[in-house]
């Protein structure tokens, strides 16, 4: 995230803005049109670009009257390429549940088994990418991306400073909050995922004001990737486990065993998000609004 942050020698927040939508915008174009990166791993690539734009206007939502409509087609772009993501990551979670094999219920699991039902789901990715040519959908992505970026520089910011932040930051940050209580007290694939989708939007935002208080904030990014990461494997096995036929003995290991890495992760995702959670918004709000008069002074 080099480049993905507020620097201090920004003009104002619209011309932070702008800039880093064209550098994230720059950048998604360049993987998408490199030819010499595997297609699954610059789609892969392209979306992470997405997901981060999508948090940069989100942190000025409440300022910016483009919000709707930048966020649809970031939203949109990014969701038209999940096809051929979707199908490898449940072959990723069954690799990486293979590789802990040797504790747990997963020791169970033969071999052949495993080799099986990665043959199943090499066959239903086949299925799910025939008739979509990837190269066709990354050409099209990136003429996206370029009218985007013709686009940014009509965005308009209506306040200015920490005032133009501080409203998208607030309600991100409750949000994120509410979602994990929310988690814990009606655990679900669903609420789960919610709650992963508002910290991983936290974290872009911490992300972008990493600069004003380094000490203090790149140690909080660290550590809402950490969740963000803990959550998204949590996901990854949750949609993997809805594809298993329990009636078959394999697949009811396969089920025992994906099941134990969950509760781990959730364990320890409850941990870990207690703790970014700890503060009020309001007082979170005040803390980052005396971070942010730092880079500026």
């Amino acid at each position: 995230m080099l480049s993905f942050k507020f620097k201090r020698k920004d003009r104002s927040i619209q011309h932070a803005v702008r800039r880093i939508a064209r550098e994230q915008i720059d950048k998604a174009i360049e993987t998408a049109e490199d030819k010499s990166i595997d297609s699954e791993e610059r789609i892969h690539a392209v979306r992470k670009r997405c997901k981060k734009m999508r948090g940069l206007v989100r942190v000025v939502r409440p300022e910016f009257d483009g919000y709707e409509k930048a966020n649809a087609t970031l939203r949109d772009a990014a969701r038209r390429l999940a096809v051929s993501r979707d199908a490898t990551v449940q072959i990723e979670t069954l690799d990486d549940l293979k590789a802990e094999g040797d504790t747990g219920e997963a020791h169970e699991v033969s071999e052949a088994a495993y080799r099986s039902k990665r043959l199943e789901l090499e066959a239903r990715k086949s299925e799910a990418e025939a008739g979509s040519d990837p190269e066709q959908l990354l050409s099209e992505f990136v003429s996206e991306m370029k009218r985007l970026r013709r686009a940014v520089k009509r965005w308009r910011i209506d306040e200015d400073g920490f005032a133009a932040i501080e409203g998208g930051l607030t309600k991100t940050y409750r949000r994120m909050r509410s979602a994990m209580h929310e988690a814990r007290e009606n655990p679900s694939t669903e609420t789960m995922h919610e709650w992963r989708k508002r910290a991983k939007y936290h974290w872009y935002h911490v992300s972008l004001l990493r600069d004003a208080a380094p000490a203090m904030l790149k140690a909080r990014a660290s550590a809402l990737k950490d969740l963000g990461d803990l959550l998204g494997d949590h996901h990854d096995i949750a949609i993997f486990r809805s594809m298993l036929d329990t009636e078959d003995e394999q697949d009811a290991l396969l089920e025992r065993t994906a099941k134990e890495r969950q509760s781990q992760l959730e364990a320890t995702a409850f941990e870990l998000g207690q703790q970014l959670a700890i503060e009020s918004p309001s007082t979170l709000r005040k803390r980052f609004e005396g971070f942010w008069g730092l880079m500026k002074d």
